[in-house]
Protein backbone atom coordinates (compact mmCIF):
# COMPACT_ATOMS: atom_id res chain seq x y z
CA UNK A 1 0.00 0.00 0.00
CA UNK A 2 2.94 2.44 0.83
CA UNK A 3 4.02 1.80 -2.88
CA UNK A 4 0.81 3.46 -4.11
CA UNK A 5 0.17 6.85 -5.59
CA UNK A 6 -0.45 9.36 -2.90
CA UNK A 7 -3.99 9.57 -3.59
CA UNK A 8 -4.41 5.54 -3.04
CA UNK A 9 -2.28 5.32 -0.35
CA UNK A 10 -4.11 7.91 1.76
CA UNK A 11 -7.30 5.92 1.18
CA UNK A 12 -5.72 3.09 1.59
CA UNK A 13 -4.47 3.84 5.17
CA UNK A 14 -7.85 5.59 5.49
CA UNK A 15 -9.91 2.18 4.89
CA UNK A 16 -7.37 0.62 7.47
CA UNK A 17 -8.38 2.51 9.94
CA UNK A 18 -11.92 2.65 9.55
CA UNK A 19 -11.46 -1.70 8.90
CA UNK A 20 -10.05 -1.31 13.08
CA UNK A 21 -13.18 -0.22 13.97
CA UNK A 22 -16.15 -1.65 13.90
CA UNK A 23 -18.98 -2.39 11.07
CA UNK A 24 -20.08 -1.44 9.20
CA UNK A 25 -16.71 -0.55 7.81
CA UNK A 26 -17.62 1.28 4.30
CA UNK A 27 -17.58 4.99 3.64
CA UNK A 28 -20.80 5.26 2.42
CA UNK A 29 -21.78 8.55 4.31
CA UNK A 30 -18.67 9.69 3.18
CA UNK A 31 -19.32 13.11 1.09
CA UNK A 32 -16.75 12.10 -2.07
CA UNK A 33 -18.92 8.84 -2.07
CA UNK A 34 -22.30 10.47 -2.04
CA UNK A 35 -21.26 12.12 -4.88
CA UNK A 36 -20.40 9.58 -7.07
CA UNK A 37 -23.47 7.40 -5.99
CA UNK A 38 -25.46 10.88 -7.07
CA UNK A 39 -23.38 10.54 -10.51
CA UNK A 40 -24.38 6.88 -10.81
CA UNK A 41 -27.92 7.87 -10.38
CA UNK A 42 -27.98 10.48 -12.97
CA UNK A 43 -26.80 8.14 -15.16
CA UNK A 44 -29.61 5.46 -14.57
CA UNK A 45 -26.97 3.24 -12.68
CA UNK A 46 -28.56 1.50 -9.95
CA UNK A 47 -25.38 1.29 -6.82
CA UNK A 48 -27.65 -0.82 -4.60
CA UNK A 49 -26.43 -4.22 -4.84
CA UNK A 50 -22.84 -2.98 -3.60
CA UNK A 51 -24.51 -0.59 -1.00
CA UNK A 52 -26.54 -3.49 0.27
CA UNK A 53 -25.13 -6.80 -1.44
CA UNK A 54 -27.43 -9.26 -1.51
CA UNK A 55 -26.82 -13.16 -0.80
CA UNK A 56 -24.49 -15.35 -2.57
CA UNK A 57 -26.14 -16.41 -5.88
CA UNK A 58 -25.28 -20.00 -7.42
CA UNK A 59 -25.64 -21.02 -10.98
CA UNK A 60 -24.72 -24.20 -12.81
CA UNK A 61 -23.78 -24.02 -16.33
CA UNK A 62 -25.15 -26.43 -18.77
CA UNK A 63 -21.35 -28.38 -18.62
CA UNK A 64 -22.63 -28.91 -14.83
CA UNK A 65 -20.05 -26.70 -13.24
CA UNK A 66 -21.30 -24.15 -10.62
CA UNK A 67 -20.44 -20.60 -10.43
CA UNK A 68 -20.72 -18.49 -6.85
CA UNK A 69 -21.51 -14.63 -7.26
CA UNK A 70 -20.81 -12.90 -4.01
CA UNK A 71 -21.01 -9.24 -3.39
CA UNK A 72 -18.34 -8.13 -1.83
CA UNK A 73 -18.09 -6.06 1.19
CA UNK A 74 -15.04 -5.68 2.89
CA UNK A 75 -13.28 -2.41 2.20
CA UNK A 76 -9.88 -4.50 2.23
CA UNK A 77 -10.95 -6.78 -0.18
CA UNK A 78 -12.15 -4.14 -2.71
CA UNK A 79 -9.42 -2.16 -2.36
CA UNK A 80 -7.23 -5.01 -3.35
CA UNK A 81 -9.57 -5.55 -6.46
CA UNK A 82 -8.43 -2.28 -7.79
CA UNK A 83 -4.59 -3.28 -7.89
Amino acid sequence: MLQLSRSFRELGIRLLRQRCASSPWNLVNDPANQAFLARLRERGIKPEPWLHPPTPRLWTGANGRQVRLVFEDDPLEIFQLEK
